[in-house]
């Protein structure tokens, strides 16, 4: 960088233009925020289609099939964030399944369970959903069991989440929810506790709760200088941030709990972690696979608003309940470039919003009669 000085000559500043860039992107401007708004939407109405059509006898790259088609021709997302993952049953355990060496070939079996991680990118700005669910729509005991352990811990951390939050306290919460889930359930004994000190919730969880998402899937800033050091105790050594938490962030929550053959042997063998598992009740997931509820949220003051709207709860403990906003996009005009944000210019999109603009004229409509007048009307009013 070079700066002008008292005498008007340019001096040269010593400054890392790499921590200046990552810093930059952590906290985003109301424009982005809008954006990213909009692709969430699209790639939760994806997610929809494929959880409604969905049927025992397709298989997996089916699933992703059905989700590029409706991102892109609904919702005018040209490319993925990613490659889909579409994991069903015991590829539902493997972290990054769907790519060329297990490229999403399997035959769905009635009974699965599928675990479908995808997420449309629209303008440069990503979506990061994760949606699990039985093929054949009902869960079983065991499905339901391992289900509403992860939804547990995701409820926990989204009624915790806020600006001062410490994001690896989250990652705690998480894993001690999900921990009693499954004592509770009968596949772990002992306290808690001692379980977390000893490691146990990395044998179930070998992932961090979550991520920044914005024009990368695993956006920059988590490890700045002057920010906290990645941790070093299991399960809470993956996080790819350590932060505080500050209102603008916007990041992903997911937690996750996978039955995965050699860590599960890992743990047998370790007399610190097998003292807490009950090794005939574990047994019967040997091939069940893993559960993943990911959602994408932004960071406030008071609390987390979720951009994630698919269906999560569980209705009489078989079914999941249909989203409240079932067919309906929220569409917000705004003063945005669309030249700029195909180009995924966020400190330009910032500037022409500004920073304290209203976000107003949101109205709600029927997502099928929307189609390319809501993408119009998200990415820009053309620079009127």
């Amino acid at each position: 960088m070079r700066q002008q000085n008292k005498t008007g000559c340019f001096v040269r500043r010593k400054q890392n233009m790499f921590q200046v860039d990552r810093k930059s992107r952590v906290i985003k401007s109301p424009a982005e925020i809008e954006v990213l708004r909009y692709v969430a939407r699209v790639s939760s109405d994806a997610h929809k289609q494929v959880m409604k059509k969905i049927r025992p006898g397709w298989h997996e790259y089916q699933g992703e099939s059905e989700f590029l088609h409706h991102s892109y021709a609904v919702g005018g997302c040209r490319h993925v964030s990613y490659t889909c993952i579409c994991g069903a049953g015991s590829n539902s355990a493997i972290l990054h399944y769907g790519h060329a060496g297990s490229p999403n070939d399997r035959l769905i079996e009635d009974g699965d369970m599928c675990l479908f991680d995808m997420g449309a990118n629209y303008g440069g700005y990503t979506s990061d959903i994760t949606c699990s669910f039985p093929v054949n729509g009902k869960f079983s005991a065991d499905q339901k069991l391992i289900y509403e352990a992860v939804l547990a811990a995701r409820d926990a951390v989204c009624g915790s989440a806020k600006e001062g939050a410490c994001w690896v306290e989250m990652h705690r919460l998480a894993n001690r929810v999900m921990l009693e889930a499954l004592k509770a359930g009968g596949l772990l004994q002992g306290e808690v506790e001692d379980m977390m000190a000893a490691g146990l919730n990395a044998i179930f969880q070998p992932h961090g709760l979550g991520h920044f998402l914005g024009l990368d899937v695993h956006d920059v800033g988590g490890y700045l200088a002057h920010c906290p050091e990645r941790p070093a105790e299991p399960g809470v050594c993956r996080l790819r941030t350590a932060r505080t938490l500050k209102a603008g962030m916007y990041l992903t929550i997911e937690p996750g709990c996978y039955f995965i053959a050699p860590l599960l042997e890992k743990a047998f063998a370790d007399e610190n972690l097998a003292k807490f598992l009950v090794r005939d009740q574990i047994e019967r997931f040997r091939n069940f696979g893993g559960v993943r509820i990911e959602d994408d949220v932004l960071i406030t003051k008071t609390g987390i608003e979720n951009f994630t709207l698919v269906p999560r709860t569980l209705v009489r403990g078989q079914h999941l309940l249909p989203c409240p906003t079932e067919g309906v996009i929220r569409q917000t005009r705004l003063k945005i470039c669309h030249r700029d944000l195909l180009g995924s210019n966020p400190g330009r999109l910032g500037h022409q919003l500004g920073h304290h603009e209203n976000q107003a004229n949101v109205e709600d409509v029927p997502y099928v009669d929307v189609n390319r007048r809501a993408r119009n009307k998200v990415s820009a009013i053309a620079c009127s």
